[in-house]
């Protein structure tokens, strides 16, 4: 089914919101138009399963309860507060933003899309996450569950490392996020992607779009996920894996690794490229193509435990830099 198909996209974004309001997670930082929280919450969430991360968002906003006090905080205490998360990176990135919203923006959060792409560590999907749920800007906050919702329900077979799945994706969304209440549409999209059309085994029987979704139509939910291939070679019963397993590629301390749905690290192979790991916007980690998912349990990459001696079986696989929810198909293929 395409866009076109839908005859009303005022009932689609109806029916989404309505799921959410029955079925969505009570978490903190839907509780505030506070761009600085929001802000706040999708950093600590990047490549950091939100079990993990909820502890640290309380934390931050308990001891740097506005960014000025966070921008005021020495570098040491910022890192000791994040001790745990790991990728130390994104804590000195989001020390330095917070400087530069004072320094450079008189204490507050630039309050457009536009604006916000300015900051350090803040890329397509972020500015779009702020700017909806502060500001009330409709612009789609596209991460990698809404590529999954989007490509099951309409059909979209593009795939997301092309060049033009970006524009592709957010022009469908675009067409359907509501100006009235597009911080909701965009929770929702990512919500509905995160607990319902999860990359396996989807709640399809009991979800409020299979009279109209294309992948359930067609039997495609494990073909229509927004996803890469991983190649990897038959069998991988030695590290828990076989062709065609749902898994998740990243990186992780600068090496490219294929985890399985829990996050745990299943394969580790070296990345030429220096520097920090990256996840879904250069330098941060959540939503552009090249770098789709970094939700942790929303549908990305969390950081998980690494097993030393499955690590070492580098010749299991062979992957590029997709760092987002793949399926394993045979090598050559």
């Amino acid at each position: 089914m395409s866009i076109k198909a839908v005859n009303n996209t005022t009932v689609f974004s109806q029916k989404l919101i309505q799921w959410y309001h029955r079925h969505h997670r009570d978490l903190p930082w839907r509780h505030t138009q506070d761009p600085y929280r929001i802000w706040l919450s999708e950093i600590i969430l990047q490549q950091t399963r939100v079990a993990q991360g909820l502890p640290y968002y309380l934390r931050f906003v308990d001891k740097y309860p506005t960014v000025a006090d966070l921008a005021r905080a020495a570098e040491q205490d910022v890192l000791r507060l994040w001790q745990g998360l790991g990728y130390y990176s994104r804590a000195r990135n989001m020390h330095y933003t917070a400087r530069q919203v004072v320094e450079e923006f008189g204490g507050k959060f630039p309050d457009t899309y536009q604006e916000l792409l300015k900051l350090r560590g803040v890329g397509s999907y972020t500015a779009a996450a702020i700017a909806s749920f502060a500001y009330g800007e409709a612009v789609p906050a596209i991460d990698g569950n809404v590529y999954r919702v989007l490509a099951r329900i309409f059909g979209i077979k593009t795939d997301i490392q092309s060049t033009t799945a970006k524009k592709e994706f957010t022009d469908v969304a675009r067409q359907l996020i509501p100006a009235a209440d597009a911080g909701t549409f965009n929770q929702a999209m990512i919500e509905f992607g995160a607990i319902q059309c999860q990359p396996v085994a989807p709640d399809c029987l009991l979800c409020p779009f299979n009279d109209m979704c294309y992948a359930f139509q067609h039997g495609a939910q494990a073909r229509l996920v927004g996803v890469a291939e991983v190649e990897a070679r038959e069998p991988l019963g030695a590290v828990g894996l076989a062709v065609g397993d749902a898994v998740e590629v990243g990186l992780h301390g600068g090496r490219e690794v294929v985890l399985d749905e829990v996050g745990e690290v299943l394969l580790e192979q070296s990345h030429d490229r220096e520097g920090d790991p990256v996840g879904h916007e250069g330098g941060a980690a959540r939503g552009d193509v090249a770098a789709v998912d970094d939700r942790g349990d929303d549908g990305g990459v969390g950081r998980g435990a690494a097993d030393a001696a499955l690590l070492e079986r580098l010749d299991e696989a062979r992957f590029g830099v997709a760092r987002g929810r793949a399926r394993l198909v045979p090598l050559g293929l």
